[in-house]
């Protein structure tokens, strides 16, 4: 068999680190790394192998691991408390109100638990978390899907989980309304839950979160809750603290138009990151009807709150996303500004689309950690419209003569229509005096003035693209007095006639 040269030998060695590549480079990989083989007398000899072998040991080393899965955790109960010796019926809609504690990126609620005195039979009745609205509960948050009641005359805890598989997102530092909806006016079931006179928290609940008071209104009204005084059920909140949140803000200008300089037609969104993990790169996903790249139809940039300057994203089509992207390095700033810059392409493109999505992270370890917001944010560009390159000149006529003037055909010009239509009106949008006619095709005034249009005359013509931009130009017609036609007269001692 034939034997290897030493220098294939050397690099043969080093082959396997080569899977680390990917992963420092924040691309997929099953393969983990493994650890660089020591340098034998071998690859002592070679510079090449000595250089390379540190600088794929940083590429390992330089891999962020992947985040732990988090587990369940009681955020606060009040089920320690003394129970009081009579349960609360389930003929009420019962509204408790809790507030959560300070983690900076919220909570994602899983379950409560609630204490059941008796249970004598079933009946109908829903469960939510609600935004907090007075006494009574506001806004749906999530819903909570009811355990199922099995007879019993003696106390058990039955668990309201949440419906969406990720959890119920809360706010930090936030109250919410814990609601029992009942339809059982009659409390056919007899079914009550446990209460307690205590309004203290179980020890082990965690930062800054509380139970708070109890509301009660009778099953099926609509009217308002009543705080019940002195009395709190028996329950215990669970879920996760939230993973850093990365979301993109819907844009301050729904609607942008182009700029002859290309940055006047503007529409900025906030990129926000909550928590405490700071990625190297942040990919934005593009879409819609207008041509991203290559400074086509717009382009996208980015900086921090309070920086002057703005950077350019980098723009490629990703074969791994089947689309193009924006990359965007925030440099460790938990806010970026983003915004779309419209640019004048000299096509009428009235209404294209850009359509931005938050796509992933890199390096891959924190993108399957961090939630990403992938909502949908568009922008619409519409195209800049005609605009007056050379102003129209103040005219003069004569009554009783004929006048004519043609405005020249670079008074309007528009980037993006190669076809512009013209109306002429007074100044204030009435027809013109019926002396004046106007022809669009030829741009032309023309008519002859009386002697009771002696005057100013101002009027405004305008160009419209056909896309909807439209601009005009005022011009004043002074019209003056015929001049009197000379008479002779004739002079009696003999002299010649003249004319005066």
């Amino acid at each position: 068999m034939r034997r290897l040269s030493a220098p294939r030998r050397r690099w043969l060695r080093l082959l396997p680190t080569l899977r680390c590549l990917p992963l420092a480079l924040g691309l997929a990989t099953k393969q983990p790394c493994r650890p660089l083989p020591l340098l034998s007398s071998a690859t002592r000899g070679s510079g090449g192998a000595l250089f390379l072998a540190p600088l794929l040991a940083l590429v390992c080393f330089s891999a962020v691991p992947e985040a732990a899965a988090q587990t369940t955790q009681t955020f606060v109960s009040n089920t320690g408390q003394t129970s009081k010796p009579s349960g609360l019926f389930l003929n009420f809609d019962v509204a408790m109100q809790f507030t959560t504690g300070n983690h900076i990126t919220g909570y994602r609620l899983s379950s409560i638990e609630v204490s059941f005195r008796s249970i004598r039979g079933s009946f109908s009745y829903s469960a939510g978390i609600y935004t907090r609205s007075g006494n009574n509960p506001g806004t749906l948050i999530g819903n909570l899907t009811p355990p199922t009641l099995t007879q019993s005359n003696t106390p058990q805890t039955l668990e309201f989980t949440a419906t969406e598989t990720s959890g119920i997102l809360l706010e930090p530092n936030t109250q919410y309304v814990f609601l029992i909806d009942s339809e059982d006016s009659t409390n056919s079931a007899f079914t009550s839950i446990q209460r307690t006179g205590s309004g203290s928290e179980d020890a082990g609940s965690a930062s800054g979160w509380s139970i708070g008071d109890l509301y009660t209104r009778g099953a099926n009204t609509t009217h308002s809750f009543n705080r019940f005084t002195g009395n709190f059920i028996q329950m215990a909140i669970k879920g996760t603290e939230s993973p850093p949140r990365l979301t993109l803000g819907a844009p301050s200008e729904a609607t942008v138009r182009e700029d002859n300089k290309g940055d006047a037609g503007i529409s900025v969104l906030d990129l926000t990151l909550i928590g405490s993990v700071n990625p190297t790169w942040v990919y934005i996903a593009v879409g819609g009807t207008a041509t991203p790249c290559q400074n086509r139809d717009y382009r996208l940039q980015y900086k921090a709150p309070g920086d002057r300057r703005w950077l350019s994203g980098a723009c490629s089509y990703s074969e791994t996303f089947g689309k193009w992207t924006y990359l965007f390095a925030p440099q460790g700033h938990k806010r970026l500004q983003v915004r779309v810059v419209a640019l004048t392409d000299n096509v009428a493109d009235n209404g294209e689309t850009v359509e931005l999505t938050l796509e992933r992270v890199s390096p891959l370890s924190l993108d399957q950690w961090i939630d990403i917001d992938k909502t949908k944010r568009t922008v619409t560009i519409n195209d800049v419209g005609p605009i007056v390159a050379n102003a129209i000149p103040p005219q003069r006529a004569t009554a009783g003569t004929a006048f004519s003037y043609t405005f020249p055909a670079d008074t309007f010009t528009d980037p993006n229509s190669g076809t512009l239509t013209y109306t002429a009106t007074k100044r204030d949008g009435t027809p013109l005096p019926t002396w004046l006619s106007f022809s669009s095709a030829t741009r032309t005034f023309s008519g002859t003035p009386a002697s009771g249009d002696v005057g100013a005359l101002t009027v405004r013509v305008t160009a419209s693209d056909g896309n909807g931009g439209a601009i005009y130009d005022d011009f004043t017609i002074s019209i003056s007095s015929a001049p009197i036609p000379p008479q002779w007269v004739r002079v009696p001692t003999g002299g010649s006639s003249s004319a005066i």
